[in-house]
């Protein structure tokens, strides 16, 4: 898994959890 991969994920889920 690449870094940028796991920080997209990361920021989707971050989001999702804030709304």
């Amino acid at each position: 898994i690449s870094f940028s991969g796991f920080v997209a994920c990361i920021f989707s889920v971050f989001t999702v959890f804030v709304s």
